[in-house]
């Protein structure tokens, strides 16, 4: 903000008394009239003076003529404007961000916050179909055709009438009867089978539909978290033993 201006962060702080002081926006904060370790002294006004008590580090420059500030007027009036000097040395015992005065101590209590991102990713999910084999068991009814012999047994006179026959058809020509040993093929029967026959074809059988939805599942996310707790050691006992004084007061009256 200062570029283009001959302003020099090395400050001789002995030739700064009595010069004009500026914050950061060129705004006039008044004129320096003392410096210490902690503070410069600037005031402003001629009867009712304003003194701010602004610390020796936000000075960022100076150029013989005015002393720079690194902070705006309003927030140097919020933060240092003040009827009497601060006691600064004593922030060591209080910390570094500790502001301490005659009649106030400010101290800064810091706490963590937990700020949760959510980063996203893609993840592959591949579809894979595969054959699988496997035993079909089929119970298949199949006809055959099958031999059985029946015996039918013959009267006597049947026998009688059936001898006579033969011996007047084979007197003339003389036929042998097989002996056991012998085979005589006497008629030819066709037996009928069912034998199966196997064959495969494809078909299909159903339909595998794949979509894709959106879910929200709340996860519970656990932390620890540091914070800053500020007591006062000794002040107790004086605190309440005035608060009893005062209520002995008040039943008195």
């Amino acid at each position: 903000m200062f570029e283009g201006n001959s302003y020099n962060s090395h400050i001789d702080w002995n030739e700064v008394l009595k010069k004009k002081a500026r914050g950061i926006n060129d705004e006039i904060l008044g004129e320096v009239r003392k410096v210490t370790q902690d503070y410069v002294l600037v005031e402003k006004g001629v009867l009712n003076k304003e003194k701010l008590y602004l610390p020796c580090d936000l000075a960022i420059g100076y150029d013989n003529n005015t002393l720079i500030f690194n902070i705006t007027a309003e927030e140097a009036k919020n933060k240092f404007l003040r009827d009497s000097p601060p006691v600064f040395s004593q922030s060591q015992f209080m910390g570094e961000d500790a502001t301490i005065a005659d009649d106030l101590v400010i101290i800064p209590v810091m706490a963590e916050r937990l700020d949760v991102s959510k980063n996203a990713y893609t993840q592959e999910a591949k579809i894979i179909k595969e054959s699988i084999t496997e035993t079909k068991i089929i119970e298949v009814p199949l006809v055959h055709d099958e031999l059985y012999i029946e015996t039918r047994p013959i009267s006597e006179e049947e026998q009688a009438s059936t001898i006579k026959e033969y011996q007047t058809e084979t007197s003339s020509v003389q036929t042998d009867i097989p002996t056991a040993e012998e085979e005589q093929e006497v008629a030819t029967l066709f037996l009928r089978f069912e034998v199966p026959e196997v064959s495969k074809h494809p078909y299909l059988k159903e339909e595998i539909i794949v979509k894709k939805k959106s879910i929200t599942q709340t996860k519970k996310i656990s932390q620890q978290v540091r914070s800053e707790k500020v007591y006062v050691e000794g002040a107790q006992e004086e605190i309440k033993k005035d608060d009893d004084e005062d209520e002995a007061n008040r039943s008195s009256i």
